[in-house]
């Protein structure tokens, strides 16, 4: 997770999972879930709408979980694909591990198939499964993440880390913010026609 944080020496605090679930359950969590989905029935609870299944997890958090390929180790990891996203397996090199090839051809083939031989043409992006996340380390160059292991099943998340203890001490943002829309198209005609109509808007 270099360099937000380095895995010698650095002590984080994190929020252990059945935290977050209670957390989810407030109302001020159910107000924002179904903000985002207003076409939803009021009725409809909470949990049917996130991603998450209830534990509070969005996209960008950074999170403690059980090492998929080593269960006697903890990693920390960023979540960079939640349940039905589609995510670029390694932005750098677009390709997929030999484990991870067989974990993703696994999911798409269903629950009870026999793991398929490798296929020739790797695949470039991945649909993260139901109850699974794709994690990555900040550190691309330098990282054993979801591009090595594949999705990993939310079960093995341990909790979501709020703050970096020591050295340095800094809370952390609960998750990634959603990017500005781009100006319309006629903000960007009179940009580029140089009016301070543009500047004034």
């Amino acid at each position: 997770m270099l360099p937000t944080i380095s895995p010698s020496g650095d002590l984080v605090l994190h929020a252990r999972l059945p935290f977050l679930r209670v957390l989810s359950m407030m109302p001020f969590a159910t107000s924002e879930l179904k903000s985002r989905y207003p076409e939803v029935p009021p009725d409809l609870p909470a949990k049917k709408l996130d991603p998450s299944a209830g534990l509070g997890l969005r996209l960008g958090d950074m999170v403690v979980a059980i090492s998929p390929s080593d269960p006697s180790r903890t990693v920390c990891k960023r979540i960079l694909g939640m349940p039905g996203d589609t995510v670029l397996v390694d932005p750098r090199e677009g390709v997929l591990s030999d484990a991870a090839e067989l974990l993703a051809a696994h999911f798409e083939a269903g629950a009870g198939a026999a793991l398929p031989l490798l296929r020739m043409q790797s695949s470039r992006t991945v649909t993260v499964p139901p109850g699974h996340v794709w994690l990555t380390g900040d550190n691309l160059a330098n990282s054993t993440d979801s591009r090595n292991y594949g999705p990993v099943p939310m079960a093995l998340i341990k909790g979501r880390v709020i703050a970096r203890c020591y050295p340095r001490p800094q809370w952390f943002a609960p998750a990634l913010k959603k990017v500005r829309p781009a100006m319309d198209l006629a903000a960007d005609q009179r940009a580029a026609a140089g009016t301070m109509e543009h500047y004034l808007a």
